[in-house]
């Protein structure tokens, strides 16, 4: 059995999907072997080799290359957190149980080096974020002048995207204000970082992942537990999405050594992007790049391996003859939005790297279930270097 094929299996249970047994006689009359075939060997195939497939080669698989199969699967989660996305939030974290379920089926495998699995959202500070956080950090309101607020700014363990001083008969200020008026540098927060991976609702609730990392790892954690928390992005991010930006940050800037991401992809892993939204990726969404060059950091990250890259795209389909989506209603947060660059950019890959589901279906086992062949095959073509 290949490395990922049990994840195959988990998710067919999932979705209703049972299979018959079928039984063959071993020892057909006049073969000469005891495998049933007539090519001289005992594997049960007609290839002539032993390897138990049929594609004439010696790997072990029917694709007839020579892929060894990858020893790690890094799943990262691109999660709009913006006002309208309340439902579908709900929708993917109710559809994730299975999903998750299954990874930890395959992470016992011999030679499996397991899974990483980190959520990123669709917000980062500085200009957007703050005025939509629910429960603002304490503020120090008993300056009496400038200097005060710089020590606490400067000394202060809260974020200074979300820290505030006040001067005594002065309007208060958020932190990084402060600073930037003071000539003094300052550095932004992982927790305020767009493609940061995500470890507490609004860098409030702490989900406690091991090791101080920003992602689930399957080897030191159970995946199940801790995805719910960490996919719970919340709803009180910027409406000016930036999916995209998210995604090649996460793995492309912050992923290198002292990166707020360090350690998320692996070499020897197949990288698996899901991004969902019910925005359009154009208009108010300011993702830098386009299509081309999101293709080509998803390669960069992957050190030039197209082939170890599968993209699920859960977006608006109401440019589309047969979608389901209702128009996007701004006064109820209802619908969705027509999302031709995230097209354009599924379109731009390999089709057998790509699968794209409605965000508005009404839960997404099935859009999870459809795209596991493509991450199975992905997995058993990788070429360990």
């Amino acid at each position: 059995m290949k490395k990922i094929s049990k994840l195959i299996i988990s998710l067919a249970l999932i979705g209703g999907l049972y299979g018959c047994e079928k039984t063959t006689d071993p020892l057909a009359e006049g073969t000469g072997n005891s495998d049933g075939d007539s090519d001289g060997d005992s594997d049960g195939d007609s290839d002539g080799d032993s390897d138990g497939d049929s594609d004439g080669d010696s790997d072990g698989d029917s694709d007839g290359g020579t892929g060894q199969g990858c020893n790690g699967v890094d799943f990262l989660f691109v999660i709009d957190n913006s006002g309208s996305m309340a439902d579908e939030q709900k929708n993917l974290i109710s559809s994730f149980p299975g999903f998750t379920s299954a990874i930890m089926d395959t992470m016992n495998l011999d030679g499996f080096n397991g899974f990483h699995v980190m959520v990123v959202d669709t917000d980062g500070w500085p200009t957007e974020r703050k005025a939509y956080v629910e429960n603002p950090k304490p503020s120090k309101d008993d300056c009496t002048d400038e200097q005060c607020c710089i020590d606490f700014c400067k000394t202060s363990e809260i974020s200074v995207a979300f820290s505030q001083c006040i001067v005594k008969g002065t309007s208060s200020r958020y932190c990084y204000e402060v600073l930037e008026d003071a000539g003094l540098e300052w550095e932004i927060a992982c927790d305020d970082m767009l493609g940061a991976g995500h470890v507490g609702y609004n860098a409030q609730k702490d989900c406690a992942l091991p090791d101080g990392k920003r992602y689930i790892d399957s080897e030191t954690a159970d995946v199940s537990d801790l995805f719910e928390c960490t996919a719970s992005v919340g709803v009180t991010g910027s409406g000016m999405e930036r999916s995209m930006e998210a995604m090649t940050r996460s793995f492309i800037e912050l992923s290198e050594p002292g990166g707020c991401n360090e350690g998320f992809i692996r070499d020897d892993a197949i990288l698996v992007v899901v991004f969902i939204t019910d925005e359009a990726n154009g208009g108010m969404e300011k993702s830098r790049g386009d299509y081309t060059t999101w293709k080509k950091d998803l390669i960069t990250a992957k050190n030039g391996n197209e082939k170890a890259i599968v993209v699920l795209g859960i977006f608006g389909d109401n440019d589309l003859e047969d979608g389901i989506c209702q128009k996007w209603n701004p006064d109820t947060g209802t619908g969705a939005t027509k999302a031709p660059r995230y097209r354009d950019f599924l379109d731009y890959m390999d089709k057998e790297q790509t699968h794209y589901c409605s965000v508005c279906l009404p839960n997404y086992n099935d859009c999870f279930l459809e795209a596991v062949s493509k991450i199975d095959l992905s997995c058993e073509e990788f070429l360990v270097e």
